[in-house]
């Protein structure tokens, strides 16, 4: 019985690992330096960045709309990417577990980079920095709202700029 109890107990440990894992490789750091090479240059999509935070309540309640409008959605050059503005120290312990109790499966990019006001300007010069914001570029034009979403219609018409 022992034995057993052992095995059903290992095989927890296996499983959640994994799961914490699968959520850990998801979530990549990276400095400004590297989200500008990889992200703000790309050309093959329609990004749409949202950047938030856990601790940043607006954006909690944001999350589920831009979560939903991109599952439903059936435009494949649409790209999601959930820009979190989380203490890299952090990762481990909220953010991961935020990201598993709300069941989020999108990519998630932690930036670090202490120089805020510098790459805050370089991402969009009319954001302030206040959260949450959400850009959405492709091919060289730009759409900033730094506000919450709280409804489709107004989340659909703030990306059908990019059509138009």
């Amino acid at each position: 019985m022992k034995k057993q109890i052992n095995i059903v107990l290992a095989c927890f440990a296996i499983l959640f690992t994994q799961q914490l894992y699968s959520q850990s490789s998801r979530v990549r750091t990276l400095s400004f330096k590297e989200f500008k090479q990889e992200i703000l240059t790309a050309s093959d999509a329609i990004y749409v960045l949202n950047f938030w935070a856990t601790w940043c309540a607006p954006c909690v309640e944001e999350l589920p709309l831009l979560i939903e409008y991109f599952a439903s959605t059936n435009d494949p050059s649409l790209r999601l990417i959930l820009v979190s503005l989380d203490d890299k120290n952090k990762i481990q312990t909220k953010l991961i577990p935020f990201l598993n109790k709300h069941k989020i499966s999108n990519e998630v990019i932690v930036l670090d980079d202490s120089d805020e006001p510098d790459w805050i300007n370089k991402i969009s010069y009319e954001w302030t920095g206040s959260l949450p914001a959400t850009l959405i570029f492709y091919q060289g034009r730009k759409f900033l709202a730094e506000k919450k979403f709280t409804n489709k219609d107004s989340l659909t018409q703030f990306i059908d700029q990019i059509y138009h």
